[in-house]
């Protein structure tokens, strides 16, 4: 579950993780004898155990997870060979970071390795179908999901403010009745706290019915009543293993309805803005719901393309 929280925000709902995971610590901190067949072991610190798994993987995607890059044809991932299985074993008796060791072990054997990633300063070309920006890099062409990459802006942006307890509010002119059915009423009721601590003033106003006074900042949108319903329906799905704190999932709710939408145009300062906030963020590579926020065509892809290679 720690592994699985870990990727909270970089995997798109459904996909899954794969780990194996490694801990060293004092034999007397776990009792191995909790379950007749070994399936289960109990830690004397579970809480912080949890905790430090979820931060090393956390940090290791974040700081060694890559831009995808398009391939003209699906890419193929060879299993390790033998040799250099062996070699990084070897290597790995001394110091070695384990995301390096991973990525090194599951490169193709053409592709050189990765080390720390953050996007390059990029110069924006255009828009694409007024939903991706095309822009120019010292490593080729990107093509950004604007709605996405909105998204994970206001996030990133949002959750700063409510760690900090400052998310700001705009006063509705006149209070907006909601009448809803018992089960918006309930998930209302549920988040009623959490609402309020990221930028919502909402009352009771009797049985299923609420006033709504204010709204956070960022959510300039012409119906605050559709877009609060539509919220309320995201939080309603189902639990997820990757799903995050109540607090994370509404927030990352909120952004959804409030980013720069497909299909609007941009000007050429409003994309480079964007682009900007984007490579201030600390994950600029997925939105908080684990899509792409970049695609990456290298300069020998297009070479490949075009028949210069």
């Amino acid at each position: 579950h720690a592994v699985a929280q870990a990727y909270h925000t970089l995997l798109p709902v459904g996909r899954h993780p794969l780990a194996v995971i490694l801990l060293s610590m004092d034999p007397a901190e776990v009792d191995v004898n909790v379950h007749p067949t070994k399936r289960e072991v109990k830690f004397r610190n579970s809480r912080g155990v949890f905790s430090a798994v979820q931060s090393a993987v956390r940090h290791a995607l974040i700081d060694r997870s890559p831009v995808p890059v398009l391939a003209h044809s699906p890419q193929t991932w060879p299993a390790p060979d033998w040799e250099r299985r062996q070699s990084l074993v070897s290597a790995g008796r001394g110091e070695q970071d384990p995301a390096q060791l991973v990525m090194e072990l599951y490169r193709p054997d053409d592709q050189p390795l990765v080390g720390p990633v953050r996007l390059p300063l990029l110069r924006v070309v255009g828009q694409v179908g007024q939903t991706y920006i095309v822009a120019e890099g010292p490593q080729g062409m990107y093509l950004i999901d604007q709605h996405a990459a909105h998204e994970r802006i206001l996030y990133e942006q949002m959750m700063a403010e409510h760690e900090q307890e400052s998310v700001t509010s705009q006063t509705l002119l006149e209070p907006l009745h909601l009448d809803l059915d018992p089960a918006l009423a309930g998930q209302l009721g549920e988040h009623l706290s959490f609402l309020n601590d990221v930028g919502f003033i909402v009352e009771p106003f009797g049985g299923t019915s609420y006033l709504v006074r204010a709204v956070p900042s960022i959510l300039v949108v012409p119906d605050v009543r559709t877009a609060l319903v539509d919220i309320l329906e995201f939080l309603r799905q189902g639990d997820d293993p990757l799903a995050a704190q109540a607090e994370e999932r509404l927030v990352a709710a909120v952004c959804k309805r409030a980013a720069i939408k497909a299909g609007q145009t941009l000007t050429n300062e409003e994309m480079q803005h964007l682009v900007r906030q984007l490579e201030q963020c600390e994950s600029p590579r997925t939105c908080p719901h684990g899509r792409p926020t970049v695609l990456h065509f290298s300069v020998e892809q297009l070479e490949k393309e075009f028949g210069r290679r």
